[in-house]
């Protein structure tokens, strides 16, 4: 049997009313009905509306009464009742949105769905649900944007360019045990270029007095404490590492290599640039932006003592400096 609305009526957004029908989204099948039953006659047992005193009375000698006291009531008549009710224009006016927190669970106790009346109400009831589309990913309908964590934004930047070492981390290069001065007044800081490595990030030496400074600059987790859930911010400092640290500098020269030499024109090296770092083929606007700064970037580098073979190596590592510290990078999504 096809499902009965349990309510008609309009949403309302705007100057805009869809007539839409509401169902109930569950129902339940376990309940079981049961009837009184005469057994001698098998008939089934019905009720009469007696008064005491008086007997059985007519339906139509029925009204209805409000108790005001033990034994007393007022009697109204249904053109009373009718005057004191609400007024019902059965349209729900959609006035702003709320966030789920701010709705109490005790209104999910019992679901619902609604859908357009008909044909004609259709189109505007799509528009109006694409509005209500979860943003906030509250019912995990789709992966969640986020940027990548410290560790995955190094090893990334090691592995687009080649210069990541897939082998296990194997032992630090710590000084013999018996060589160890330290104190509680000079304790043991690290030299960072003394235990610099291109494996993977997890394979780092962390100081829990000193913090690992490129892990430290992408919300990395403190060693010196518990880290529940890490911060994520957006800093001037982490744009400022994409243009100047050495570190990013070599990785966006090494990936400019790797692209110079696989590919002998500018369209196929943006190409593969944008399949290694985004996992993606350009736009057409993006490869003439990417087209125009190559053309910048060599005219700019005339007027400069590099040599003639470095150019056009110095002009792909620039632009490959502006894709590696873009958010597309940076982020998963």
């Amino acid at each position: 049997m096809a499902a009965r609305p349990i309510w008609r009526g309009q949403i309302r957004l705007a100057l805009v009313s869809i007539p839409v029908e509401l169902y109930s989204a569950t129902k339940s099948g376990a309940a079981i009905q049961f009837h009184q039953v005469h057994e001698p006659t098998g008939k089934r047992i019905k009720y009469e509306k007696v008064v005491p005193g008086v007997g059985p009375v007519d339906r139509d000698e029925i009204v209805k009464g409000y108790e005001v006291s033990k034994g007393h009531y007022v009697l109204l008549d249904p053109e009373e009742i009718e005057s004191v009710k609400l007024e019902s224009r059965k349209t729900v006016d959609l006035v702003e949105f709320v966030d789920m927190r701010d709705i109490d669970p005790m209104y999910y106790d019992k679901p619902y769905f609604v859908v357009p009346a008909d044909d004609l109400a259709e189109e505007a009831y799509v528009v109006i649900r694409d509005a209500l589309k979860d943003s906030k990913n509250a019912y995990l309908w789709k992966f969640n944007r986020r940027r990548l964590e410290a560790e995955e934004i190094r090893d990334s930047l090691l592995a687009v360019s080649g210069n990541l070492d897939p082998a296990p981390g194997g032992e630090p290069p710590f000084a013999p045990e018996m060589s160890w001065r330290y104190t509680q007044h000079q304790p043991f800081i690290a030299n960072e270029k003394d235990f610099a490595t291109n494996k993977r990030s997890v394979y780092l030496m962390q100081q829990r007095i000193r913090r690992q400074p490129f892990l430290d600059l992408f919300d990395g987790a403190d060693p010196n404490s518990v880290s529940g859930v890490r911060p994520l911010t957006t800093t001037a400092l982490q744009a400022l590492y994409t243009m100047n640290d050495p570190f990013f500098h070599e990785q966006a020269d090494a990936l400019a290599v790797r692209v110079g030499l696989a590919y002998g024109s500018d369209a196929e090296r943006l190409n593969y640039a944008f399949r290694l770092l985004y996992g993606r083929t350009p736009s057409q606007e993006e490869l003439r932006d990417a087209r125009q700064f190559l053309s910048a970037a060599h005219a700019s580098l005339s007027a400069t003592a590099v040599a003639d073979d470095r150019k056009n190596r110095e002009a792909l590592a620039s632009l490959m400096r502006v894709l590696l510290s873009s958010s597309e990078f940076f982020t998963l999504d």
